[in-house]
């Protein structure tokens, strides 16, 4: 087991954990995660927002999103997308679904971490709602 996770968090314009799907986010949060610890690490302004979709799902923007994500291995954001299985199955990524303030968030994750992992354990598990 990795001791050591990067979390990629999609924003909002205020810095809470946007309502949206991830590619949607204002702003993308990277914070290194292990049990009982987060080291923030920096804060970009989402590239993916750039792209005008001719349709949804369009694949140039997946592609963006891809590269944003680069080394996370948890995805959290405020909706469920419909690409977390993809990540989930192809990537090997953790979607987290959360309603949860940041700081919430990010407790959870420090003190939740192994129960995460356990839970992605199961392929069948698509994405964990908190």
């Amino acid at each position: 087991m990795m001791n050591t996770f990067i979390v990629a968090i999609g924003l909002d314009k205020q810095g809470e954990i946007s309502c949206t799907h991830f590619g949607d986010s204002e702003e993308i949060l990277y914070a290194e995660v292990m049990k009982g610890s987060v080291r923030l690490l920096e804060k970009n302004v989402n590239p993916v927002m750039e792209f005008d979709e001719e349709k949804h799902g369009d694949q140039a923007k997946l592609n963006a999103a891809h590269d944003i994500l680069g080394n996370a291995t948890i995805i959290v954001a405020g909706k469920m997308s419909p690409n977390f299985r993809q990540m989930r199955k192809k990537k090997d990524r953790m979607p987290i679904v959360s309603a949860r303030t940041l700081d919430e968030t990010l407790d959870y994750l420090k003190a939740s971490l192994e129960e995460i992992i356990a839970y992605f354990d199961d392929p069948e598990n698509i994405y964990l709602k908190i």
